[in-house]
């Protein structure tokens, strides 16, 4: 929510409206990245924490689920960051690339919701 509320700096040429900057100026910018870490950092490592736990539990498929919800963030933030970073390639999808990271953790983070509600339910 943090990084909702403060809007990111124009940099590297994104928007392709804005002229090319090679650096954050605002604190508008620097509170967005400041927030985005709980999610493109943040959220991988609890995958990879909950993977260990299930993988622990003998839950196998959630195992599996949380490795994959991870590798699937890091990759599609990695290269998000490189069509940020202006590297040919990349830079007419490097907003898909940021969204799909979304998509998939977020995702993930509902089904661990809706799997620790329906665990925690009385019967």
């Amino acid at each position: 929510m943090g990084s909702g509320v403060f809007s990111s700096d124009p940099v590297f040429g994104y928007p392709m409206t804005a002229p090319l900057a090679i650096a954050q100026f605002t604190v508008h910018g620097h509170l967005h990245d400041f927030f985005s870490i709980f999610v493109f950092i943040c959220l991988p490592i609890a995958c990879f924490k909950f993977r260990n736990r299930f993988k622990e539990s003998g839950e196998k498929r959630w195992a599996t689920y949380s490795l994959i919800s991870q590798t699937g963030m890091l990759v599609a933030f990695i290269l998000a960051a490189m069509g940020f970073k202006q590297i040919d390639e990349f830079v007419n999808v490097a907003g898909v690339f940021q969204r799909l990271c979304h998509i998939i953790g977020f995702a993930w983070l509902m089904m661990l919701a809706l799997y620790i509600i329906k665990a925690t339910k009385p019967t």
